[in-house]
C-alpha cells in the first residue's frame, strides 16, 4: 500500500485525493472459503468514487478454496471526492 500525502485513512480505509488527476485504484482480496456440498459463495469487490461504483468484480465458487479477487479502474478524480473499497459476500 503506498501512502501518498495523508490521502490515504487507515481508520476509515478512505482514499481522499489533495489534487485533481488521473488515478489508478487497484485492490486485491484473498481469502479462505469453507464450503459444505451443494453451497455456494458470491464475492463482489467494489471500488466506488463518492458513493456511484467506477470498478467492480463478482466471483462466485461452488468448492472450498483459496480466493484471490483483484479490480482494477483508472479515474479522474478531484480533491475531496472520497474513494472507498467494499466487499460484498452472499
Amino acid at each position: 500500500m503506498i501512502y501518498l500525502n495523508n490521502e490515504y485513512d487507515a481508520t476509515s480505509s478512505e482514499f481522499i485525493p489533495q489534487q485533481s488527476g488521473v488515478y489508478a485504484i487497484c485492490t486485491n482480496v484473498n481469502f479462505i472459503s469453507n464450503l459444505a456440498a451443494g453451497q455456494q459463495s458470491i464475492i463482489t469487490v467494489q471500488i466506488a468514487v463518492n458513493g456511484g461504483t467506477v470498478g467492480e468484480v463478482t466471483d462466485a465458487r461452488t468448492t472450498s478454496a483459496t480466493q484471490l479477487i483483484s479490480v482494477c479502474t483508472i479515474v479522474q478524480l478531484q480533491p475531496g471526492d472520497v474513494v472507498t473499497v467494499l466487499l460484498f459476500l452472499i
